[in-house]
């Protein structure tokens, strides 16, 4: 299969997902207590699941193609070129759908700053988020 058909493949697989982390989410805002929940399979739509936004924070990480390549080469003995491919190009959709959705996207590097960047991003998407009906 080629690079696209693989991150399209998780893109799939991300979606028939999608309930399952729902129902986690769910359970937390229900009863505690807070959780992080981070890993590949999570998509900026799910974020529409959960009216209660004030509560529930998203923010999609992505890099350069280049620098998940030396990503895999650090952690692993040969480089995977088309494993870094199919990363970037599964995280590049993720990111124009993050952007659709008004989910912050910031990227990876450098980390040194991370902490900061995630926070100015989410700070920027809250204040382009429009009041629930609730709180106008």
């Amino acid at each position: 299969k080629s690079p696209d058909a693989v991150a399209r493949g998780l893109l799939e697989t991300a979606r028939a997902l999608q309930p399952a982390i729902a129902a986690v989410v769910s359970t937390h805002l229900d009863f505690g207590p807070p959780v992080i929940v981070e890993g590949d399979y999570l998509l900026p739509s799910g974020m529409a699941l959960f009216p209660e936004r004030e509560r529930v924070r998203a923010v999609f990480l992505w890099d350069e193609e280049a620098q998940i390549l030396a990503n895999f080469a650090h952690r692993e003995a040969d480089r995977q070129r088309e494993r870094a491919r199919i990363s970037y190009l599964f995280g590049q959709e993720l990111r124009v759908l993050a952007e659709r959705h008004g989910v912050a996207t910031v990227q990876a590097q450098p980390w040194a700053s991370i902490t900061a960047r995630v926070e100015a991003g989410c700070a920027e998407i809250a204040l382009r988020t429009p009041p629930r009906r609730s709180e106008v």
